[in-house]
């Protein structure tokens, strides 16, 4: 109201609002602070108690009997070291390029300079915390950062699996959608409102993600293989009590078995 006590002048603090941390989140506040270059982030904080050890708010590294994957491959990336470690029980040796985040957690992207596929010019993601045994070699053995392209950040374009020309159906309102999601198409067909699209899959599991977020805007229709592929990934999420209406049937089918293979999520 006008002149009461819900209005806030443009200098008063808003104190209704309180996250409680544990002593230990505190600290862990306290330390990223100092990290970032703000020694008296807490005093103004008012309400945190000192830590008991003063060496808990320090800035260096904490004591760990193993070097933290995650930590060593940001350090690999900024230093430009050569990193190796142990990764799917085979010893590698990588050239770091980045460290980001994805749906395993983070993960280090970098070529393979060592081991059978040293010829590959193709550069691989490692799930940083899936990495053991990291060791880094000294700062500028991995030579200059390269200019990472969008493509290669793409999952959809990784050559994973073989190569499989994928026929998709849609619609020309959702087709640059679609092309977007699924990748360029090698061929296009249109029968009026209708869309065929001829797209190159060579990430299996990344193309059925990508199938199921655009839903009922896209739909695969050939080849067979790949459409009862689709359909048993789907499987897992059909209730037991869809009994006989969950057998295969066409993807070309009834409006009801098009959405639960278009994306049920």
């Amino acid at each position: 109201m006008p002149g009461g006590r819900d209005q806030l002048g443009p200098l008063e603090r808003l104190t209704r609002l309180r996250v409680e941390l544990t002593p230990e989140q505190q600290v862990e506040l306290v330390r990223a602070a100092l990290v970032a270059g703000d020694p008296g982030f807490r005093e103004r904080l008012g309400d945190v108690p000192a830590p008991a050890d003063e060496d808990l708010v320090r800035s260096g590294e904490p004591l760990r009997t193993a070097p933290d994957p995650l930590t060593e491959a940001a350090y690999a990336v900024e230093q430009r070291c050569l990193i190796r470690f142990t990764y799917k029980s085979r010893p590698r040796v990588v050239r770091p390029q980045l460290v980001r985040p994805g749906a395993s957690g983070w993960y280090l992207y970098g070529h393979e300079i060592d081991g059978p596929e040293i010829d590959s010019p193709e550069m691989k993601w490692f799930v940083t915390h899936r990495m053991s045994d990291v060791a880094l070699d000294p700062p500028g053995t991995a030579g200059p950062l390269r200019e990472v392209t969008a493509d290669e950040l793409n999952p959809i374009t990784w050559k994973r699996d073989p190569r499989v020309d994928v026929v998709v159906e849609t619609s020309a309102e959702h087709e640059r959608q679609v092309t977007a999601m699924l990748g360029e198409p090698s061929t296009r067909e249109a029968d009026g409102e209708v869309v065929r699209l001829t797209v190159p899959m060579t990430h299996r599991a990344a193309f059925r993600a990508r199938l199921y977020e655009l839903g009922r805007r896209a739909r695969v229709v050939a080849p067979p293989e790949v459409v009862d592929e689709i359909i048993a990934d789907l499987r897992r999420f059909v209730s037991p009590l869809g009994g006989p209406s969950a057998d295969r049937r066409s993807p070309g089918g009834d409006e009801s078995h098009k959405g639960k293979e278009s994306g049920p999520e």
